[in-house]
């Protein structure tokens, strides 16, 4: 089973080297409006980053804020050596870990099937409203999959599955080599399969009974 999505929003994906940086100029000198569309446009790829690496979903929102908090603070030091998206990844990624971290000690909570952005679900728009639920409902069988993998092995399957960035890409955005990257992606893709081949919805055992 494979984890699949879509990648930086378009507009982000879109905009050049010099959109980007009189974007982050803007940021910097404190413009409201360049504040608000670097949250625009980036936030849809932070929140389901977060919403796929972070169990706790209740959390998501403080998550989410956190992570533009950071950003925020760190444009000033952002010297255009990588994409703001990359750059980007890599607070997302280290607010993530840091929860989880802050977290090991209690217990998981429930995922909820609210989805917190229509984008991450699995539903498609043409579908009829039996079938959205039903991808509403594999999107929540997923987290709750992934939930069960270790974080580090977590993050670089969805860097690499969901959001589709090269192993080149994951490894920079992680600072790792690109051979623990292919180990951990792995590894990673092995538990998702084993994991998913008991739920019958997600393509397991019991489809078709």
């Amino acid at each position: 089973m494979a984890v699949k999505g879509s990648r930086v929003p378009q507009r982000a994906a879109s905009a050049g080297h010099d959109d980007e940086r009189v974007l982050v100029a803007g940021c910097v000198r404190g413009e409201e409006q360049a504040l608000r569309c670097f949250f625009r446009t980036y936030r849809p790829t932070v929140q389901r980053v977060l919403h796929y690496t972070v169990a706790q979903t209740g959390e998501l929102d403080d998550l989410v804020q956190e992570t533009f908090v950071q950003a925020f603070r760190s444009l000033p030091r952002f010297r255009g050596e990588s994409r703001v998206s990359t750059w980007l990844y890599r607070i997302t990624v280290r607010v993530a870990l840091q929860h989880l971290r802050r977290a090991s000690s209690r217990s998981n909570a429930d995922i909820s099937l609210d989805d917190p952005d229509s984008r991450l679900s699995l539903a498609d728009p043409g579908r009829s409203p039996e079938q959205d639920l039903l991808g509403r409902e594999q999107t929540r069988r997923v987290r709750a999959v992934l939930d069960h993998i270790a974080p580090a092995k977590r993050v670089v399957l969805v860097m690499r599955d969901l959001e589709g960035l090269s192993g080149e890409e994951v490894a920079r955005i992680l600072d790792i080599p690109a051979a623990t990257v292919r180990t951990r992606l792995y590894h990673a893709r092995r538990e998702l399969h084993d994991l998913a081949a008991a739920d019958p919805l997600l393509g397991g055992e019991g489809r078709g009974a």
